[in-house]
C-alpha cells in the first residue's frame, strides 16, 4: 500500500490527475477536519491519501489526534487488503505510530508555530 499525505486541495486533484484516479472532494464533508482517500492506481497500486484540511485554529495537539485518526484507518484497511485477521497490537501500534509520524514530519510549516 502506498500512502500519501496532503494539505493542499490542489496537491490532491494532481494526484488523483497522476493516478488515473476518479476525482473527488478534497475533504469526506462541510464538516469533516481530515479524511483517507481509498484507491487503486492506474498500475494497480493500492493507495490512501491522507487529507489534512486547513485550519489555523488547530493545535499541534489536534492535528496529532486527527493524523493518528486517519492512520488508524489506513491501518485498519491494510490489514483487510492484505487478509490479515490476527495483527499483533504492537504492530498495530507500530504501523499508525509511523504513519502519523510521517504526516506531521511533512508539516513543516507547525515546527517553528509549535516550539
Amino acid at each position: 500500500m502506498y500512502v500519501g499525505f496532503t494539505t493542499s486541495e490542489a496537491a490532491f486533484k494532481k494526484e488523483l490527475k497522476r493516478l488515473k484516479s476518479e476525482d473527488t472532494d478534497f475533504l469526506a464533508s462541510d464538516h469533516a477536519h481530515a479524511t483517507t482517500h481509498f484507491l487503486t492506481s492506474d498500475k494497480g497500486n493500492y493507495c490512501a491519501i491522507i487529507c489534512l484540511g486547513p485550519s489555523e485554529e488547530r493545535t499541534l495537539a489536534q492535528v496529532a489526534a486527527l493524523l493518528a485518526h486517519e492512520a488508524t484507518h489506513v491501518a485498519q484497511r491494510l490489514w483487510r487488503h492484505i487478509g490479515e485477521h490476527e495483527v499483533g497490537d504492537e504492530t498495530e501500534a507500530y504501523f499508525i505510530q509511523l504513519v502519523t509520524q510521517c504526516c506531521l514530519e511533512q508539516l513543516d510549516h507547525f515546527n517553528d508555530e509549535f516550539k
